[in-house]
């Protein structure tokens, strides 16, 4: 068994509502004394997921063992797997029920109506009180939970001891921590591919040269898993929208309320991302006045669609405002695709 770190609220990193799950990688990557920040050039995302506008990425889409020689492998177990690699020195993303955990704020509830699970890091074990170390950067709380207590939150029905977790560790493929110059070549590539040619294009997943086989094989499962991102997200959203009127009104209603939550953090990750590449890469004045020109104008839009929804929930002007909100999402298509662009080419000037 390993030493166990210890860990304080002042490491936990809550990115954004809905991103729990990002939030415990992030988490971890800190406390491990990893620049987190390196995910976060990677993370202009859009998915619709339960009839829901999203900006979060999947676990198998985020860059870990590029960044940082990490591997995160999926486990469905039970809870002594999961004691076994927490006991050997592992840490844990334990997905579970957010109502069923004692500590988490009643009034943060309201996803899982929807089919959203919650995620906890687990990152220790506590070998007098039997109790696993846990941190929750959502609601930045470090406490402990029981086996008992984590099987009550965790299990994936009433009645089993199955739960479904991920272990983080060290890849076996040998690790050589790229430059950040080809970080963000990397990754100004990948989001524009993914956001640009999901709808129309075949073109083939992004593969850095000397990539395993096992390295290979993953890109394809991420570039096939993103196909459906992207753009292709707001024509899923458009669809539902059109559909919405022949809706009965509470439906429409509380899907208008879950998609204006997320599109406020989807704006809030935009501004994230940015601000990542306005710390890490070199750029001109001329290119930091641009970037900003063309985020102010994201921002924007992003709240003017929230407005319009809100306005179509107050049921004024619903034969108008449905058209309205359509014109807004076809510019903000162009105006991301535009923006990540000439991000990508910036970038490339950059390192020249």
């Amino acid at each position: 068994m390993q030493q166990v770190i210890e860990v304080n609220n002042e490491q936990n990193i809550n990115l954004a509502f809905m991103e729990c799950f990002t939030s415990c990688v992030l988490t971890y990557l800190n406390i491990q004394g990893k620049d987190y920040r390196k995910i976060l050039l990677s993370y202009w995302n859009l998915s619709y997921q339960f009839k829901t506008l999203l900006s979060g990425k999947e676990a198998r889409q985020l860059p870990l063992e590029y960044f940082y020689g990490l591997k995160m492998t999926f486990i469905k177990g039970d809870e002594e797997s999961l004691k076994r690699y927490i006991r050997s020195g592992h840490s844990a993303i334990c997905l579970c029920q957010a109502s069923k955990l004692e500590f988490f704020p009643r009034s943060f509830l309201g996803m899982e109506e929807s089919g959203f699970q919650h995620s906890i890091l687990l990152y220790g074990w506590d070998e007098q009180q039997e109790r696993y170390l846990v941190t929750d950067p959502v609601v930045n709380m470090v406490v402990t939970l029981s086996p008992d207590e984590l099987t009550y939150a965790s299990a994936i029905r009433l009645g089993s001891n199955e739960v479904h977790y991920f272990v983080m560790e060290d890849s076996v493929v040998p690790f050589s921590e790229p430059n950040l110059e080809s970080c963000l070549i990397h990754c100004t590539e990948q989001m524009l591919t993914l956001y640009r040619n999901q709808r129309k294009s075949k073109s083939d997943p992004i593969i850095p040269k000397g990539s395993s086989h096992e390295q290979k094989v993953r890109a394809w499962q991420h570039w096939f898993n993103n196909r459906h991102g992207g753009i292709r997200a707001l024509e899923h959203f458009e669809e539902d929208l059109r559909n919405s009127d022949g809706w009965t009104i509470r439906r429409r209603n509380d899907w208008i309320v879950i998609n204006t939550k997320t599109i406020t953090s989807i704006r809030r990750l935009r501004s994230v991302v940015w601000n990542t590449y306005q710390d890490m890469a070199d750029f001109s004045v001329a290119q930091e006045e641009e970037g900003q020109r063309q985020i102010d104008a994201i921002l924007a839009m992003w709240n003017l669609i929230n407005f319009l929804l809100l306005k179509y929930k107050s049921g004024q002007n619903n034969q108008a405002v449905v058209p309205s909100i359509l014109v807004r999402i076809d510019e903000l298509k162009r105006i991301e695709l535009q923006f990540l662009e000439w991000l990508y080419l910036a970038i490339r000037e950059g390192a020249q």
